[in-house]
């Protein structure tokens, strides 16, 4: 029997919601927003495929994933969630995740789970005193209706549909002209998600929200600016290290771009707290072709 098509989500927490399917199986009830022309947003993925993972342990929080992106997804159709056991010790779990739709294998993830523990580290860099914070910055719905950015209308509009995030670059003249460089800085929050949450809540958003901007942040280093012909962006992997699971609101996506040759770029990135407390690192290799 053909499986019925996920809805709509209806906010962050309906998309990783999950039904069990059999031992270690599990399949999406809810998608997220179509948005990019029926495929699947990447971080949706991720958030659910660790939501898998995490409902096969117990007593133990997400401590980082590592995914290869293998095949575009239909964020029409269900997507299923093969888990692995890989190790269970007293202290570390590690699991596999097969993600499938339509029998082909969308991607494959190792994550590892850790039990809370107190040690002897304590420490963070330091937030940037001079960045803004998001009181005073504006979200993508009007940057794009802004005159002056008329020529990067298009893109600024792709970077701004996202559901269940608001978004407000610190710097967008650095996304969107050619060659800005250097770091850049996007607030971003979920106002459907409490800072009350559950742990594995937490870190499921954070591999969610990762996904997001990072992808086009090689490009804001070439002497291109986003006009005219815009880039065709697919992420190849997935890497997120998870440090804290809880914050109250805005978060602060710094990214910046190492290197990048040819069609492939890597992009990493940290979210913060508005404390300064970071709360997750990600890094992905992400392949831009001109159309």
């Amino acid at each position: 029997m053909t499986a019925p098509a996920p809805a709509q989500a209806e906010d962050f927490a309906s998309i990783i919601r999950l039904e069990q399917t059999g031992p270690g199986c599990f399949r999406n009830l809810y998608s997220d927003l179509d948005f990019q022309g029926g495929h699947m947003f990447g971080g949706q993925l991720l958030a659910q495929g660790l939501a898998a993972a995490l409902a096969t342990v117990e007593g133990k929080r997400a401590k980082s994933l590592h995914a290869y992106y293998l095949r575009r997804g239909d964020v029409r159709q269900p997507v299923d969630y093969h888990v692995e056991i890989v190790r269970d010790g007293r202290g570390f779990s590690t699991r596999r995740v097969r993600a499938v739709q339509g029998g082909k294998a969308l991607f494959e993830m190792l994550c590892s789970m850790s039990a809370p523990e107190q040690g002897v580290l304590d420490h963070r860099d330091a937030l940037d005193a001079a960045i803004p914070g998001p009181d005073s910055l504006r979200d993508m719905a009007d940057i794009a209706a802004d005159p002056a950015f008329a020529d990067c209308r298009e893109a600024a509009l792709r970077l701004s549909p996202m559901q269940f995030v608001e978004a407000r670059p610190v710097d967008p003249e650095r996304l969107l002209r050619a060659g800005g460089g250097g770091p850049a800085h996007v607030w971003v929050r979920v106002p459907s998600l409490g800072a009350d949450c559950d742990a594995d809540t937490f870190a499921c958003l954070l591999a969610y929200l990762q996904d997001y901007w990072i992808a086009i942040v090689p490009w804001a280093y070439q002497p291109r600016a986003l006009t005219g012909v815009i880039p065709q962006v697919a992420s190849l992997d997935g890497n997120v290290w998870f440090h804290r699971y809880a914050a109250d609101g805005w978060m602060l996506y710094e990214m910046t771009s190492p290197a990048g040759l040819d069609t492939v770029g890597l992009a990493s990135g940290r979210l913060l707290d508005q404390e300064g407390r970071v709360l997750a690192t990600a890094a992905q290799e992400v392949l831009l072709r001109d159309l």
